[in-house]
């Protein structure tokens, strides 16, 4: 999917496997104040796929927040 953004969102890049096919696409999160939750079992990679990436791009972009993990 094409990257959706603005002065708020968030787009992660991800690559997965469809068809038996690498695929590339992101995650659009275009308005996270609506709340925005990761759920996943214990090593699954959110903070290191999910959480970082949404913590850096909302950093550059002079965000504040609060992260529970």
């Amino acid at each position: 999917k094409d990257k959706d953004e603005n002065e708020y969102s968030v787009n992660i890049p991800m690559i997965y496997y469809f068809n038996k096919k690498k695929q590339k696409g992101r995650i659009n999160i275009i308005n996270p104040f609506r709340a925005t939750i990761v759920l996943g079992t214990p090593g699954s990679g959110k903070s290191f796929g999910i959480i970082d990436p949404f913590i850096r791009q909302h950093a550059a972009k002079g965000f504040s927040m609060v992260v529970y993990d």
